[in-house]
């Protein structure tokens, strides 16, 4: 028997998210549980932090019945700045394919935070033991910019269960970090392999491989990719498979000052440096090519010199044989008649994120044998 995780998100810091921030609020996602176990556990993080977080009342409500979850016998915890908690053993028993529902009420402003879950959803005062939850009405700025309520704090939810999970990461940006591809891909390893895989999300939105935005808008973006690496993907146990998709905010970066880091050579060099660290701990790799991005208006305007350089590191991801698997995520959204823009109904409405369809044709477009190397050899 074995902890294992079925739910986790990387840890940013978000200090703007402290400043701006609401008390006093309960935060609600699901999670598809992708194993069976006997009991439950929940790590929590404030390593990022700069400022406690106070939880009030945290449940796990499944088939219509909620258990409390308690840390060292108490309901109500904080969790320090710059250290981590893990729940005392909660009594639930689960199954593949059971819809776990996480109910979290935050006393104090969220302080370490990331969005993973798009159909997460937060209300006014505890609504952890509420059997009937108050009318939700989506804010429109969430339709609008596809922004997902924070889930501040939680890092990963485990299950205990008999025989170890092989974890796939998905590490990248805010097209990994908003789910649309990697829940329908988690389903299709579901129906597949059972509970023998778990797939993970390690995206950040905004999130760069080789470029770091400063200021307290650069802190939500999280660290560059080859700076988190270790502690976001390298350090997770039972490591299977790591799925590395980031890149396309780096070339929305380039100019005069940015391009002797933001080039060809360099994100070559980095790529090659992250599949030999994980090809040295016989971990599978498999790559993405970078989606279209022309048309999206949030940020800073995007040149054909940039096209250019997408165009050239996808040429090169497509030639180099790095990979157990490339997923050309490229081919499978731009439209077939302008190479620069993605096709009409596969993105959010912003032209660069997929929506619902665009995500489960990423998805679709994955071969599972190569993903987790079932019947190599």
């Amino acid at each position: 028997m074995e902890w294992n995780p079925i739910w986790s998100q990387v840890r940013v810091s978000s200090p703007i998210l402290h400043l701006t921030g609401k008390k006093k609020r309960t935060v609600i996602f699901t999670v598809a549980v992708p194993q069976n176990g006997e009991k439950l556990r929940i790590r929590f993080s404030g390593e990022q932090s700069k400022y406690p977080v106070v939880i009030g009342s945290l449940r796990i409500w499944l088939n219509g019945k909620s258990t409390p979850v308690t840390v060292q016998g108490a309901s109500s915890f904080t969790i320090p700045a710059r250290e981590s908690l893990v729940s005392d053993e909660i009594p639930v028993s689960v199954k593949v394919g059971d819809q776990l529902e996480v109910r979290i009420y935050y006393l104090s402003k969220p302080a370490e935070s990331n969005a993973i879950e798009e159909k997460a959803i937060s209300f006014s005062g505890d609504q952890t033991a509420m059997a009937v939850l108050p009318e939700y009405k989506e804010p429109d700025y969430k339709a609008k910019y596809g922004i997902y309520d924070f889930i501040s704090s939680i890092s990963k939810i485990e299950v205990y269960s008999e025989s170890p999970v092989y974890r796939i990461i998905a590490f990248g940006d805010s097209i990994t970090a908003m789910s649309r591809w990697t829940k329908p891909l988690q389903k299709r390893l579901q129906d597949s392999y059972g509970g023998k895989y778990v797939l993970l999300n390690a995206g950040i939105s905004g999130n760069c491989l080789l470029y770091e935005k400063k200021g307290m808008m650069g802190a939500l973006y999280g660290q560059k990719g080859v700076d988190r690496f270790q502690r976001d993907v390298m350090q997770e146990e039972n490591l299977h498979c790591v799925i590395l998709a980031l890149g396309v905010n780096d070339i929305s970066y380039l100019n005069a000052k940015t391009k002797k880091n933001i080039n060809q050579k360099s994100y070559q060099e980095a790529v090659k440096d992250l599949v030999a660290q994980l090809r040295n701990q016989n971990v599978r790799v498999v790559g993405h090519t970078m989606t279209p991005r022309k048309g999206y208006t949030f940020g800073k305007k995007y040149t054909q010199e940039a096209e250019g350089l997408r165009q050239e590191i996808n040429a090169w991801l497509r030639s180099c044989n790095l990979f157990d698997l490339l997923v050309d995520t490229d081919a499978i959204l731009r439209d077939p008649n302008a190479a620069d823009v993605i096709l009409e109904g596969l993105h959010q409405g912003d032209h660069l994120h997929p929506n619902e369809a665009g995500g489960q044709k990423i998805a679709d477009g994955y071969d599972l044998q190569k993903l987790t190397g079932e019947n190599d050899g």
